[in-house]
C-alpha cells in the first residue's frame, strides 16, 4: 500500500498532516454539545380539544368520536388511544417509525380543520402537537423572598424571567405556583334587584365603559390621522367612579332644575385587589414555594446551557438580596457525573490496554508508538462526529470507550509485522515499509467487517436504531481514524525510532512466551488431529448458550439511577382543597424521614400554565406529583428499588388510591406513559362492561402472583357530580328557561370576569362575584339568580334556585377511554421483585384461562410491545450485519469457502456474550443486543489475520505440508491475536464492571462483547485452524 510508503518517505509532511488533523479535533470537541442520550424523535402526535362545561359522556359522544373518525385513514397511523373527560378530549395518536412527522401533523391539521365545522359550538378549535422525548425540565429552581408577599414575589420573578428565557438554549420559563392579582367586585345580589340591575348588566357597563374602539382614518388640515374612541381605567379608583344607575326622585336642585343624584359603581359594591382564587398546591421541603422550571430547545447543548443558567442565577441573587434561589434538580449535574464516569473508564481502560502491550513487548519505542495511536485515533475521529451533528453523549462516548482497546488492534499487527521484518535483518526504513504493506490488506478487510456490521441501521427506523446509529457511526469515525494511524503514523514512527539493538529476541522455547508458543503448538496438533472432539465441544459450547438464553430476562434499556424518584399519586376524588394539602403534607413530612431523601417538591392541582402535557394529565385536585431527589449514590445504603417500595407504603398509608413511581426522568413526561417498565395488558371490544368483567377476574388473579408492588386498572375514579335538574314547567313560570338558569347559576357560583385593568405595568382582571360565600348545597339552592340571556321578556326578575331545581348527587365514569375506537380498559402490574418477563409470562398463562368471547381481544402491551418490536429489528439488523460480514471477506479472499471457516467465530463468541450478560445481572434487551451486532464485526478479526496469514505462507512455499504451514502460521499469529484481544478486553473491562454514575447503561453492552471476545479468541485459535485444514483437504480432493 502506497500511503504507508509514502509516511514513512515523508515524514514532515506526514506530521504537518497529524497537527492539522488534531488542532481540527481539539477545535471540534470543544464545539460539540454535550448530553446524556442522542436526541430521539418519537412517531406520537396529541391532538387535544376543550369543551367548557362537557360531561365525559357528552365529549365522548360530541368531539372525541367525530375526531377519531376523521383522523383513522391518516397514512402510518398504528393505533389512536383517545381520553374523554370533563370539559376535554385528548387523542394520543402512535404512528409507524420512520414516519415523516411534519407530513403526519400537515394531515391531522388538514382533517381537523373539516371535523371543527362538525363539533358543538361552544368547542375549542383542537390543539396538535408531537410528544418531544426530550421534553422535561432542564433546571427545576424554588423560589422564595424575604420581606416580600405572595404577589410581590411573583412580580419579581416576572421581572427576572426574561433575563432567563434570553439565554441561548433556552426554549421556555414558566413560573408554578405563583400567585396573581385581580380586581374582585363583591355586590350584594338582594341590593342589586332592588335598585334594578342584574350581574349581567353590571358587567356589561363595566366593559363597555372601559374600551376604546378604533375608527377609520380622517384627513384634516393636511395631515391623516387614525382615529379611536373610547375610555380606559387605569385605577382602582376610577373603577370604583363609574356610574351604573340614578336615585329616582332625589337630587340636588341647580338652576336649571333638579340635577339627579347619580349611583356610582363603589356605592353598590365593594371593589379591592387580592390575589385570584388558585385551586393548586406548590411546595418545596415542607414550604409553599414558587417553581422556576426551565425547559431547553431541542438540540442545545444542555451542560452549556445550564451553565450559563447557573451564572444568571448567582447574578440575580447579587441584585436582588431579598431572593433566595435554590435548584431542586438539574439534569446537567447526572449529565455531567455520567460523561465524566464514562470518560473516566475510557481513560483508565487505555491504560489497561497499555500496560498489556507492555506484557507482551517490553520495548519502550513500541510502547510509545502503539499509545500514542489511541489519542490520536479518538481527537481525529471528533472532527467527523463534529460534522456529522452528533453530540457527545452516552452513546457516541460508549463507542469510544468500548472502541479504546478496538483502535490500537490495527496498529498492534501492523507493528508486529514491522517488528518480525526487522528481525530478518532488514533496515528500519524497509521493515517498516514492507511490515506495513504486507498486512494492509487484513487490517482493511477487519476494519470494513467491524464496520459492516453498523450498515443495515439505515433500515432501522425506531428507537433501537436511533441509539445504534450513533453507537455505531462513532466507533466507525474511531476505527477509520485507527486505521490510518496504523498505515502512516506507526510505520513513519517505526522507521525512526525502532533499532534492531533495542528489540526483545524473538521468542524462544527459554521464555515464557516462547513456550506457551510451543504449548500451543503441541495442543493444536492435537486438535488437528481430533477434529470430531473439537466439534463436539462447539456442540457444547452452543448448548450452554442455549442454555443461558432462558435464564435472561428481557428488557427495553437498562435502569439509571439518576439520584431521582418520581412518583404520581392518585387522591380521593372531591377533597376540598385544605383536605389535600394536608394530606400532601404528611406525605412529604414522611418522605423526608427517609434518610435517602435529600428532598421533595410537590405540585398539586393548578400551577398557573397549561401546555399540552399538562393538559392530558389533568389539573384536578385529585392528582398529586412529588419529585423526590435522593442524597449522591455514595451516602446510600439501599437500592432504588426498595426506596420505591417505602415510597409506595407511605402513599398507601396516607389513603393515596394509587401511585405510580419511577426511578428515572430518562425520557421526560412525553414519553413516561409508554416506556415505564410495567405490565401492561389491554381488554378491547364493543361492550365496555364485558371488557370491565374480564379486567375485574384478570386482576384478582394477578393480586395472588407475588412481586408486584401493585395491580392497577383504568377504571378511573367517578367523579361526583351535584346535578341540579331544573323543572321547566316551574322555571318557565317564573320567566327562566332551563339553559338560563344553568348561565345563572354558573355566573353566581364562578363569577363573572368583566374586563382588564392596565395599572402601571400589570394587567389586572375585573372579576364580579356576590359578596356572601357559598359553603353548601344549602348555600347554593337559596341563591338568587338572574339570567345573563333575556328572551322575549323573560328572564327579567331574579328567582330562587330552590324554586325552580331538584339537586341530584350523581356519580359518572371521570375519564371514558378508547382504543382503535374501541371501547377498552386497562390493567397495569407494577413491578417489585418480579421481572417483565416473568411477569409476561404469568400473565399469558392467566389471560389463556380466562373464556374470552367472540370479537373480544386480550393482549399484553405497552413496553412489552416496544421491545418485541426493538429485539426483532435488531434481530434482522443482526442477521444482516453476518450476511454483509461474510460478503466483505468474500471480496476480500476472492472466494466463497474461506469466509466461511471466518464465520464460526461468530456463534463461538455468542456463549461469551450471554454468560457475560448473565454474570453481571444483566438483560436481555437493546443495549445488549446492539453488543452483539458489534462482536459479529469484532470477532472475525482475530480469524482474518489468522487465514490471512496461513494463506500467505502457502503462496510464499506450497511445498510445506499444509498441517505444518496452519501449525507455525497460528503460532506466529498468536502473540498479535492475544494481544489484540487482550487489549480490547481489558480496555472494556471497567465499563463493564459499572463502578460510576450512569456506568448501568453501558455495562450489558461492554459485558457482552467482552465475554464474546473471550470464548471467541481462544476457541478461535483451535476451531478455526481445524475447519481451514477440513475444507483445504476437501478441496485439495477434488482437484485430484
Amino acid at each position: 500500500m502506497q500511503l504507508s510508503k509514502l509516511a514513512v518517505r515523508k515524514p514532515i509532511a506526514t506530521t504537518v498532516f497529524i497537527i492539522i488533523v488534531l488542532l481540527f479535533g481539539i477545535i471540534s470537541v470543544q464545539r460539540i454539545g454535550i448530553d446524556l442520550l442522542p436526541d430521539m424523535n418519537f412517531p406520537i402526535a396529541v391532538v387535544a380539544t376543550l369543551y367548557p362545561g362537557g360531561a365525559a359522556q357528552t365529549i365522548q359522544q360530541d368531539v372525541t368520536i367525530p375526531i377519531e373518525g376523521s383522523l383513522a385513514g391518516i397514512s402510518g397511523l398504528r393505533r389512536q388511544d383517545s381520553f374523554s373527560m370533563e370539559n376535554a378530549s385528548a387523542i394520543i395518536l402512535q404512528f409507524d417509525w420512520g414516519t415523516d412527522m411534519r407530513d403526519a401533523l400537515d394531515q391531522i391539521r388538514n382533517n381537523l380543520a373539516q371535523v371543527s365545522l362538525t363539533l358543538p359550538d361552544d368547542a375549542q378549535a383542537p390543539i396538535v402537537a408531537q410528544i418531544d422525548p426530550n421534553d422535561f425540565p432542564l433546571m427545576l429552581i424554588g423560589a422564595r423572598a424575604h420581606g416580600l408577599s405572595e404577589v410581590e414575589l411573583t412580580a419579581k420573578l416576572e421581572q427576572i424571567k426574561p433575563q432567563l428565557e434570553q439565554l441561548s438554549g433556552v426554549a421556555q420559563v414558566s413560573l408554578l405556583g405563583s400567585s396573581k392579582e385581580e380586581v374582585q367586585v363583591l355586590f350584594d345580589p338582594e341590593y342589586l334587584s332592588e335598585i334594578n340591575l342584574t350581574p349581567v348588566i353590571l358587567q356589561q357597563l363595566i366593559m363597555y365603559q372601559n374600551t376604546v374602539v378604533p375608527g377609520g382614518a380622517l384627513t384634516a388640515d393636511g395631515i391623516r390621522y387614525t382615529t379611536r374612541a373610547g375610555n380606559e381605567i387605569n385605577s382602582v379608583e376610577e373603577l370604583e367612579q363609574i356610574i351604573v344607575g340614578m336615585q329616582q326622585g332625589s337630587g340636588i336642585l341647580g338652576l336649571g332644575g333638579l340635577i339627579p343624584s347619580l349611583t356610582y359603581l363603589g356605592d353598590i359594591a365593594e371593589i379591592s385587589t387580592h390575589i385570584e382564587p388558585r385551586d393548586g398546591v406548590t411546595r418545596y421541603n415542607e414550604e409553599d414555594t414558587v417553581l422556576i422550571q426551565v425547559m431547553r430547545q431541542s438540540g442545545a447543548n444542555t451542560v452549556r446551557v445550564a451553565q450559563d443558567l447557573k451564572k444568571v442565577l448567582l447574578e440575580i441573587e447579587a441584585n436582588h438580596p431579598e431572593l433566595e434561589l435554590t435548584t431542586i434538580s438539574d439534569q446537567s449535574v447526572f449529565i455531567n457525573q455520567s460523561i465524566s464516569s464514562l470518560a473516566t473508564s475510557g481513560i483508565i481502560g487505555g491504560i489497561l490496554a497499555i500496560l498489556i502491550l507492555w506484557l507482551f513487548l517490553r520495548n519502550i519505542p513500541s510502547l510509545a508508538i502503539i499509545a500514542l495511536s489511541i489519542p490520536v485515533s479518538i481527537i481525529a475521529s471528533f472532527v467527523l462526529v463534529y460534522f456529522s451533528k452528533l453530540t457527545l453523549n452516552l452513546m457516541t462516548l460508549g463507542g469510544m470507550a468500548l472502541g479504546i482497546g478496538m483502535l490500537v488492534d490495527s496498529s498492534i499487527v501492523v507493528l508486529e509485522n514491522i517488528y518480525r521484518h526487522l528481525q530478518e535483518k532488514k533496515n528500519a526504513k524497509l521493515a517498516a515499509e514492507e511490515g506495513a504493506w504486507e498486512i494492509a490488506s487484513a487490517i482493511l478487510a477487519s476494519t470494513t467487517t467491524t464496520i459492516a456490521v453498523f450498515l443495515p441501521v439505515i433500515f432501522l427506523q425506531n428507537i433501537a436504531g436511533q441509539f445504534l446509529k450513533e453507537l455505531g457511526l462513532t466507533i466507525s469515525y474511531s476505527l477509520i481514524a485507527a486505521l490510518l494511524v496504523s498505515l502512516t503514523i506507526v510505520p513513519m514512527l517505526s522507521a525512526r525510532l525502532l533499532r534492531k539493538e533495542r528489540l526483545v529476541s524473538v521468542p524462544k522455547e527459554n521464555t515464557t512466551f516462547g513456550k506457551m508458543q510451543e504449548a500451543y503448538g503441541r495442543i493444536l496438533n492435537k486438535a488437528l488431529n481430533k477434529k470430531s472432539f473439537v466439534f463436539s465441544l462447539v456442540i457444547v459450547v452452543l448448548l450452554v448458550a442455549a442454555l443461558i438464553y432462558p435464564r435472561l430476562d428481557q428488557e427495553f434499556l437498562p435502569s439509571f439511577d439518576e439520584g431521582f424518584l418520581g412518583a404520581v399519586a392518585m387522591l380521593p376524588s372531591g377533597l376540598p382543597l385544605e383536605n389535600v394539602r394536608d394530606m400532601v403534607m404528611a406525605i412529604e413530612e414522611d418522605l423526608l424521614q427517609i434518610p435517602e431523601v435529600a428532598s421533595v417538591a410537590t405540585q398539586v392541582g393548578d400551577q398557573g400554565i397549561m401546555d399540552i402535557m399538562s393538559f392530558i394529565s389533568g389539573t384536578g385536585l385529585d392528582n398529586a406529583n412529588f419529585s423526590i431527589t435522593l442524597v449522591p449514590h455514595r451516602q446510600r445504603k439501599r437500592t432504588t428499588s426498595s426506596l420505591m417500595a417505602e415510597v409506595q407504603e407511605i402513599m398507601t398509608k396516607h389513603g393515596v388510591l394509587r401511585a405510580n413511581i419511577a426511578d428515572s426522568s430518562l425520557f421526560g413526561s412525553g414519553s413516561s406513559t409508554f416506556l415505564t417498565p410495567n405490565l401492561s395488558i389491554e381488554f378491547r371490544g364493543e361492550d365496555l362492561e364485558i371488557c370491565r368483567r374480564l379486567s375485574d377476574e384478570l386482576k384478582a388473579e394477578l393480586e395472588k402472583v407475588p412481586g408486584f408492588l401493585d395491580i392497577q386498572d383504568s377504571q378511573f375514579r367517578p367523579a361526583q357530580n351535584l346535578y341540579l335538574k331544573v323543572d321547566t314547567s316551574r322555571s318557565i313560570l317564573g320567566g327562566f328557561t332551563a339553559g338560563q338558569v344553568g348561565l345563572g347559576m354558573r355566573y353566581a357560583t364562578a363569577g363573572l370576569k368583566a374586563t382588564d385593568l392596565q395599572i402601571g405595568n400589570r394587567v389586572l382582571p375585573v372579576v364580579l362575584r356576590p359578596d356572601s360565600p357559598i359553603d353548601s348545597v344549602n348555600d347554593l339552592l337559596n341563591t338568587k339568580i338572574t339570567s345573563p340571556v333575556q328572551i322575549n321578556g323573560l328572564g327579567e326578575d331574579p328567582i330562587l334556585l330552590n324554586e325552580v331545581v331538584e339537586p341530584i348527587v350523581e356519580t359518572r365514569q371521570a375519564v371514558i377511554q378508547r382504543t382503535d375506537r374501541l371501547p377498552v380498559t386497562y390493567i397495569t402490574g407494577i413491578l417489585g421483585d418480579i421481572s417483565l418477563t416473568e411477569a409476561v409470562r404469568k400473565g399469558e398463562e392467566l389471560i389463556n384461562q380466562l373464556d374470552i368471547p367472540t370479537g373480544y381481544h386480550v393482549r399484553i402491551g405497552g413496553l412489552q410491545d416496544i421491545i418485541d418490536e426493538s429485539i426483532g429489528e435488531l434481530g434482522m439488523a443482526l442477521a444482516l450485519a453476518v450476511l454483509l460480514v461474510y460478503l466483505v471477506m468474500a471480496a476480500q479472499f476472492e472466494s466463497f469457502s474461506q469466509p466461511f471457516i471466518i464465520m464460526f467465530s461468530i456463534p463461538l463468541a455468542l456463549v461469551g456474550a450471554l454468560a457475560g450478560l448473565w454474570l453481571v445481572g444483566g438483560s436481555l434487551g437493546i443495549m445488549s443486543i446492539i453488543g452483539i451486532i458489534v462482536l459479529a464485526g469484532i470477532v472475525v478479526n482475530n480469524a482474518i489475520v489468522l487465514v490471512d496469514y496461513i494463506n500467505l505462507r502457502r503462496k510464499q512455499d506450497e511445498s510445506i505440508p499444509i498441517r505444518q504451514t496452519i501449525v507455525e502460521a497460528s503460532q506466529v499469529r498468536l502473540r498479535p491475536i492475544l494481544m489484540t484481544s487482550f487489549t480490547t478486553i481489558f480496555g472494556l473491562l471497567p465499563v463493564a464492571m459499572g463502578l460510576g454514575v450512569g456506568s448501568e447503561f453501558q455495562k450489558p453492552l461492554a459485558a457482552t462483547i467482552m465475554g464474546g471476545l473471550i470464548t471467541s479468541t481462544f476457541l478461535t485459535l483451535f476451531v478455526i485452524p481445524v475447519v481451514y485444514e477440513l475444507i483445504s483437504g476437501r478441496a485439495k480432493k477434488k482437484e485430484k
